[in-house]
C-alpha cells in the first residue's frame, strides 16, 4: 500500500480511537467532579484553567513542528493525553484534577493543530474538506459511542470510563508510532524558516477567523463544557443513563452529517466566498437551536432539539472553518498560523466554563440560552472577509 493511503487509514483509526476516549472522558468528568462534591463554579474553574495553559504550549510546539517536523510531537501529545486520561480519577484533590486536565486539553489541542497539518499535507488540497469531513465524521460518531459506553460504565463506578478511555489512547499512540510515516519535502524545496513569530503572521482574514472563533467557542463553551449532562440530569431529573444515550445521539448528530459534508460541498460551493456564507449560515442555524432547547418545558422536547443543532450547524461550519484556515495560510509557517488562531479562539473556552458556572447557580437554564445568543455573535466578524485574498 502507497504511503499516502497507509497514512489515511493510521489517521482514520486513530481518530476513531480519540473519538472513544473523549466520549468516555467529557461525559464521565462532571459526574466525577460532581461526586465528589466539587461546585459548579470550581468546575468551571477546572475547565477554565487548563484551557489556558493550552495557548502557550499550542503555539509553541506547532512552531517547532514547522521546524522539524511533525510526527514527534502527535506522538508525545498521544502518549501524555493517555497517561493523564488513566491517572484523573486516581485523586480527589482539585489542583491535582486541574493539573491533569490541564495536560489531556493541552495534548488534545496539538493533536486537533497538527493532526490538520498532517492531513492537509498527506493528501490532495483540493480534497482536504471532503477528507477531513469524512475523518472528523467518524471521530464524533465514536464519540457517541464512547459516551453511551460511559453511561453504561458508570453504573459500576465514576472511575471506569477514564481507565477505558486512557487505554484508547495508548493503542492511538502506538498504532501512530509504528504505522505512520511522515511524507517530507526534499531538501531543495524545503522553505527556509526562523524560529521568530508573531502575531503579524495573522493576515487579516486569519485575524477574523480568529475573533469569529472566540466569540463562538465562548458562547458554545457556556452549554458544552461541564453543564451538558448536567443541564439535562438537573433540570428534568433524568437519569445519567439516559443523558448518556442523549449526549451518544448528539455525537452522532454531528459526525454522521459530517461524513456526507464532503460529498455536497464541492465545485463551487468550495470558493472562499460560498464557504464564508455557508460558515456564517451554518453557524446561526446551530446557536438558534442551542438556545431554543433552554425553553422546553418537558425533556423530550428538550432533546429534540438538541439533536437539531450539530445536525445544521457544526457538522457544515467545522470542516468548512478548518477548510478557510488552511487556505489563509502559507506553507512555510502553516502549523504554527493555524496554531496561533486555535490558541486565541480556544481562549473563549477558558471564559465559558467560568461563566456558566456562576449563571447555573442563578438558573440551570441560563448556560444554555445564554450559550446560543452569544455565539451567534460570531458570525458578524466573518461577514467582513475578504475572499478575494489569500
Amino acid at each position: 500500500m502507497e504511503v499516502s493511503k497507509r497514512n489515511f487509514w493510521i489517521l482514520m483509526c486513530i481518530s476513531c480511537l480519540f473519538g472513544i476516549a473523549i466520549g468516555l472522558y467529557e461525559f464521565a468528568l462532571p459526574y466525577y467532579l460532581k461526586g465528589r462534591g466539587i461546585s459548579y463554579e470550581k468546575m468551571g474553574y477546572v475547565f477554565a484553567i487548563s484551557f489556558f495553559f493550552v495557548l502557550f504550549v499550542q503555539i509553541f510546539s506547532a512552531r517547532l513542528s514547522d521546524l522539524s517536523g511533525r510526527k514527534p510531537f502527535y506522538s508525545l501529545s498521544a502518549l501524555f493525553s493517555a497517561i493523564s486520561t488513566f491517572l484523573t480519577p486516581l485523586s480527589t484533590k482539585i489542583s491535582i484534577l486541574t493539573f491533569l486536565k490541564t495536560i489531556r486539553e493541552t495534548a488534545g489541542a496539538i493533536q486537533d493543530t497538527i493532526g490538520s497539518v498532517i492531513l492537509y499535507e498527506s493528501i490532495s488540497r483540493t480534497k482536504y474538506l471532503f477528507t477531513m469531513s469524512r475523518i472528523s465524521g467518524f471521530n464524533f460518531l465514536f464519540q457517541g459511542a464512547g459516551i453511551f459506553a460511559a453511561g453504561l460504565l458508570m453504573l459500576q463506578g465514576y472511575d471506569f470510563p477514564f481507565f477505558v478511555a486512557g487505554g484508547a489512547v495508548f493503542l492511538a499512540f502506538l498504532l501512530f508510532q509504528i504505522g505512520f510515516r511522515e511524507i517530507k519535502v526534499s531538501e531543495e524545496d524545503e522553505p527556509v524558516v526562523s524560529f521568530s513569530g508573531d502575531l503579524r503572521l495573522l493576515n487579516k482574514n486569519l485575524i477574523l477567523l480568529t475573533v469569529s472563533g472566540f466569540i463562538a467557542n465562548m458562547g458554545v463553551a457556556l452549554s458544552h463544557t461541564q453543564m451538558m449532562p448536567l443541564f439535562f440530569s438537573v433540570k428534568y431529573g433524568v437519569k445519567e443513563s439516559w443523558v448518556a444515550v442523549l449526549l451518544a445521539f448528539h455525537r452522532i448528530s454531528f459526525g454522521l452529517p459530517m461524513i456526507f459534508t464532503g460529498n455536497w460541498l464541492k465545485g463551487r460551493l468550495l470558493s472562499p466566498r460560498n464557504l464564508k456564507w455557508l460558515y456564517i449560515l451554518f453557524l446561526g442555524m446551530q446557536d438558534i437551536a442551542i438556545s431554543g432547547t433552554a425553553f422546553m418545558p418537558t425533556f423530550p422536547l428538550a432533546a429534540g432539539v438538541w439533536l437539531v443543532h450539530d445536525a445544521i450547524g457544526a457538522s457544515v461550519w467545522a470542516p468548512v472553518r478548518s477548510t478557510l484556515l488552511q487556505y489563509y495560510s502559507r506553507d512555510e509557517t502553516r502549523a504554527l498560523q493555524i496554531a496561533l488562531v486555535g490558541a486565541l479562539s480556544n481562549i473563549g473556552w477558558m471564559f465559558g466554563p467560568i461563566i456558566a458556572g456562576y449563571l447555573a447557580n442563578i438558573d440551570i437554564s441560563l448556560p444554555f440560552s445564554m450559550s446560543g445568543a452569544l455565539a451567534f455573535l460570531g458570525i458578524f466578524p466573518m461577514m467582513a472577509l475578504d475572499v478575494e485574498r489569500q
